[in-house]
């Protein structure tokens, strides 16, 4: 029987061997491909970042969402200690692109997608979940001075979370913006567990930028709290939102709430965990075959953050050896990953990399190293 012990979670060694890819080198692969291949560097969305990168390297899509992530991200790297000035660059063409998209359509486009024509159903709708990503992104970005906040950006995207904010003083997940079209009943159209992370995005950038008004910070108080009560008594049955709530737990915006949480949850991970194996991956659903990386990634950062977290709380050593070792060789030469395991040809997925990225950086650490405690401020 396998010892459930803290040194156990690192048994993959940190320069690989008998076939183990070298985590460290990985973690650098995936970062230089998100620093050179999914920001778009001409052109009418100059500046934005891809949601997803053919097998020609060409974007498919660009979307907020994917923005503000990227955003929250270079902040990531500046606490790792990567010089600013590049990220600065970045930060400030991925914020020149924001500021095109919100002011481009009333209202703003969810998704846009580089062949013209493409039909997508969000577009008919607008979502609390990722103009708070972008909000939390330029709050991060500008907190770590990398950018300094575009007024007009910043009261468009208060005025667009503003009607969001539903009579009972939390926010719905969407709103239709096209009444004739009925929305898919998705949990990414419903209120649910996973809205914490967007709750805690909004508190946590009201924090850094005073365009943040009481009515936006009370709502997301309010549902903070209600999402985290979601995410204990009625979970998400998808492990991707399921983590979504756990991140939202996580940050220090949290406080009592999270720590609260935090036992029940971290009990979420130990079912993910195992429910992963014998294939290392979480399923899509419970239902469904397709193993996805992205999820993966996520467990990965939310078991070693919870462990930091919840000291007496250990996850199975095992399904974390496995879970990291399909996230390494599901990772190209080029430091790219699909979001699920559906082929050769799939897509790469920006935000299944960034995940990876932070995951590895944080399996690389000692147990005990004191950032893993401040490492929830900053994840994507």
């Amino acid at each position: 029987m396998m010892l459930r012990t803290a040194e156990a979670l690192t048994a993959v060694p940190l320069h690989g061997t008998h076939g183990t890819p070298d985590i460290l080198t990985v973690r650098g692969s995936i970062a230089s491909w998100l620093l050179d291949h999914v920001q778009i560097r001409s052109g009418s969305n100059r500046g934005g970042v891809a949601g997803s990168v053919n097998a020609d390297g060409e974007p498919i899509y660009v979307y907020p969402e994917i923005a503000g992530y990227f955003l929250q991200w270079l902040a990531w790297l500046r606490t790792q200690g990567e010089p600013a000035p590049a990220l600065a660059a970045q930060a400030a063409s991925c914020q020149e692109w924001l500021r095109a998209w919100i002011e481009d359509a009333d209202p703003p486009q969810t998704r846009i997608h580089i062949r013209i024509g493409e039909d997508d159903w969000r577009n008919g709708a607008i979502f609390f979940f990722d103009l708070a990503m972008v909000l939390r992104g330029l709050a991060s970005a500008a907190e770590l001075a990398l950018l300094r906040v575009d007024e007009r950006l910043a009261a468009a995207l208060v005025g667009h979370l503003s009607t969001l904010v539903s009579s009972d003083g939390m926010f719905v997940a969407c709103r239709a913006m096209v009444p004739q079209r009925a929305l898919p009943a998705r949990w990414s159209t419903r209120r649910g567990g996973f809205l914490a992370k967007a709750a805690a995005g909004v508190l946590g950038a009201a924090r850094v930028l005073p365009q943040v008004p009481p009515k936006l910070h009370s709502a997301a108080q309010r549902t903070l709290a209600e999402s985290l009560r979601l995410a204990m008594e009625e979970p998400h049955a998808e492990p991707h939102p399921l983590l979504y709530a756990i991140e939202g737990a996580l940050a220090s915006v949290a406080q009592d709430l999270g720590a609260c949480a935090l036992p029940v949850l971290a009990k979420q991970i130990d079912d993910v965990l195992i429910d992963s194996l014998p294939h290392g991956l979480p399923r899509e659903s419970a239902t469904a075959a397709v193993r996805r990386l992205d999820a993966g990634a996520q467990c990965l950062r939310a078991a070693y953050l919870l462990r930091a977290r919840v000291p007496e709380w250990l996850p199975e050593p095992y399904a974390m050896r496995k879970t990291l070792l399909a996230l390494l060789h599901g990772i190209s030469d080029e430091g790219s990953l699909p979001f699920a395991c559906t082929g050769r040809d799939a897509p790469k997925s920006v935000w299944t990399a960034m995940f990876a990225e932070q995951a590895l950086t944080l399996a690389a650490l000692p147990p005990s190293d004191p950032f893993l405690r401040e490492a929830s401020r900053w994840i994507v």
